[in-house]
């Protein structure tokens, strides 16, 4: 599987325990937090938490434009097991 496709199952397959909400990274470096998103199968729709410089508060991005994904609330291992995600962390 290519890094989009990654991305696009990680927003598509969100978890239910998940707020819809984080930080996104593209791959020009740019900072995104959002408060909620929509999906389809090649584009990541984003709702700014605040509008930008511009005054814009939805942004589009192509699933390869995203280069990581922050989570802003306290989670547990388990919200990330319906992503694949295995093993413990260390205490």
């Amino acid at each position: 599987m290519t890094n989009s496709a990654e991305w696009q199952r990680m927003f598509l397959e969100w978890p239910t325990s998940i707020q819809r909400r984080g930080i996104v990274t593209t791959v020009l470096d740019e900072q995104i937090p959002f408060k909620g998103f929509m999906t389809t199968d090649k584009m990541l729709l984003l709702e700014r938490s605040n509008p930008d410089q511009l005054g814009a508060r939805f942004i589009v991005l192509e699933y390869g434009s995203v280069a990581a994904l922050k989570y802003i609330d306290p989670l547990r291992p388990d919200n990330f097991t319906g992503l694949g995600f295995v093993g413990k962390f260390s205490s």
